[in-house]
């Protein structure tokens, strides 16, 4: 039986791990022992803790604090934030990597928004990578298509110069081109193709769509509840909550990032907090708005069940997210900035017949389209290699 190395760099909140996890418990029932590395140890206990896997810290780069020294247009411009920008920065995290697989000897990687660990291994072991229409761009290019509508602040050209220079100390060979960096690694693109900023892009086989079945539409309760999954690292969700909670006290939040301190101060606002992580369909489908930044899984599962959604983005990709949903009429989204009058507004607007309306429909044209569900294509393409 072979050993695996399951590992997340990259992206905030659960939905790295979540996508793992699945595959992980697949290939445990096969007999093969699961490894993980991840990027933030606290919050990956809170979905792996019971399951006895082995977790380590993953490592990874600490983002610029504040206002970012350049605009995102481009996958490049991630990987120059991440430490592709600087040699010395990134040889130190590509021998992180080194260290840690010279530790697990893992027999596969299956990694979730890691680019670092893909060029780390540069096809010394296989790897097989699950990401989604943002995390996981073509590797077919010479340069890594713009995102939306936006341009690329860095040159990629330099960044390429840096990573040759990298792997030259270390004795790995180098890409030709900067996306050259994912294309030892086998992709699986896991979201609905139109959640995938690259859909046109993609090679045939590549997308396979959902892990596991999406949930089947319900019907909204009779009370206009909601339910919100945020993080405390907005420095606007407590505003929002009480806000929401002030136009309808049946509602109720998961918060990741809270302390039990801050969980109680909430609490103490007459805010209804969960203290632990929710099942999903089932909260959303009890509520009849869905409140979030805009993560695709929870984005997905919103769809499905068939909840107009109030979406906060925090940073790009959601934002991005919001745009491709944005012509379909059954969500709202804030700007960066908003006042408790923008959230009455749009919590107002979202309980109007249209959106609930528009959320039903698409709810069932997914119901119509499944059922969905790659994880043993995913689990049979690991096996090959154990």
């Amino acid at each position: 039986m072979g050993r695996v190395l399951f590992a997340w760099e990259l992206g905030e909140g659960l939905g790295h791990v979540s996508r793992l996890l699945p595959v992980a418990q697949e290939l445990v029932k096969r007999g093969h022992e699961c490894v993980f590395a991840v990027r933030d140890l606290g919050l990956a206990a809170t979905r792996l803790a019971d399951h006895g896997f082995t977790l380590m810290q993953a490592p990874y780069a600490v983002l610029p604090q504040g206002r970012l020294p350049f605009s995102v247009g481009a996958y490049g411009d991630i990987l120059g934030l991440i430490g592709f920008n600087e040699p010395t920065r990134l040889e130190a995290l590509l021998r992180g990597w080194d260290q840690v697989l010279e530790m697990v000897r893992p027999d596969l990687v299956i990694g979730d928004y890691c680019p670092l660990l893909c060029l780390a291994i540069s096809g010394a072991m296989p790897v097989i990578v699950l990401g989604d229409g943002f995390t996981l761009p073509p590797a077919d290019g010479p340069t890594f298509d713009a995102l939306g509508n936006r341009r690329p602040s860095l040159d990629e050209q330099e960044l390429l110069d840096h990573v040759r220079t990298v792997q030259r100390r270390r004795g790995r060979p180098a890409p030709e081109t900067l996306p050259g960096i994912l294309r030892h690694a086998q992709p699986f693109i896991i979201t609905l193709p139109e959640l995938d900023n690259y859909a046109r892009r993609r090679a045939p086989g590549v997308s396979v769509g959902p892990l596991q079945p999406l949930p089947a539409p319900v019907e909204a309760p009779a009370t206009c509840g909601w339910f919100a999954y945020l993080s405390l690292s907005h420095p606007s969700t407590p505003a929002l909550l009480a806000t929401l909670t002030r136009l309808d006290p049946t509602g109720s939040a998961y918060v990741r990032d809270a302390s039990p301190q801050e969980r109680a101060a909430l609490a103490n606002q007459g805010i209804r907090i969960h203290e632990t992580p929710q099942d999903l369909p089932a909260a959303i489908g009890a509520a009849g708005v869905l409140v979030h930044h805009g993560g695709l899984g929870t984005l997905e599962v919103g769809l499905a069940v068939g909840r107009p959604q109030l979406i906060v983005p925090r940073q790009l990709e959601q934002r991005l997210n919001c745009a491709l949903i944005g012509g379909w009429g059954g969500a709202v989204s804030m700007a960066v900035s908003f006042t408790a009058k923008n959230v009455q507004d749009a919590f107002l607007r979202l309980k109007e017949p249209s959106f609930p309306a528009a959320a039903g429909e698409k709810a069932a044209e997914l119901q119509r389209r499944g059922p969905f569900g790659s994880l043993q294509d995913i689990v049979r393409a690991s096996e090959i290699h154990l």
